[in-house]
């Protein structure tokens, strides 16, 4: 089966910086965090070329970690995101993709932003709770396979992936991420 890996690890500095600029008050936080970059944001984020994303266009293809949260939780999303990017190899080799939420609102799959009817599908598909960090590992089945409730280093993720039986007999293909 031929997978799909992640064709861009960056957010658009632009789309972020105006996703931030309204709720961030005291400091400024440096945007540069790879995949999962901080992004507090409000609807303004969703531009006119925003894609249009349902979990069924990965299924069987990719693993997809969603991570949510609001403008309170700052620090978990740093922690998460200093943590992922230094780790985008093995992230490629576990077909693992992005789904980032922000404000309950809005929409980020891969550093792009999701329209707004596809982003309210995936809200509520999930059922995430409002105003609650919550993290959700969703295996290539579709299926919920681990949630947590903060920030947790990949390499716990990279344990449930690992231990599952179809990563196992993907592993002879995985690149040397040394």
């Amino acid at each position: 089966m031929v997978s799909i890996r992640p064709q861009c690890l960056e957010y658009d500095q632009a789309m972020l910086n105006d996703a931030v600029r309204p709720r961030l008050r005291i400091f400024a936080v440096p945007l540069r965090l790879g995949v999962l970059l901080l992004a507090l944001s409000s609807s303004s984020a969703v531009a006119t070329d925003a894609i249009e994303f349902d979990l069924d266009q990965v299924r069987w293809v990719n693993r997809i970690l969603v991570v949510a949260a609001d403008s309170q939780q700052q620090r978990d999303l740093l922690a998460m995101a200093s943590d992922a990017k230094a780790h985008s190899c093995q992230f490629s080799n576990r077909d693992l993709r992005m789904l980032l939420i922000v404000a309950g609102s809005t929409v980020f799959f891969d550093g792009k932003a999701v329209g707004a009817t596809s982003a309210s599908r995936l809200i509520a598909q999930l059922g995430l709770p409002e105003e609650e960090f919550a993290m959700l590992l969703i295996g290539k089945d579709g299926g919920i396979k681990q949630r947590w409730r903060s920030a947790v280093p990949v390499q716990e993720i990279f344990a449930v992936i690992d231990g599952m039986p179809m990563r196992r007999s993907e592993s002879d293909a995985d690149l040397d991420c040394r």
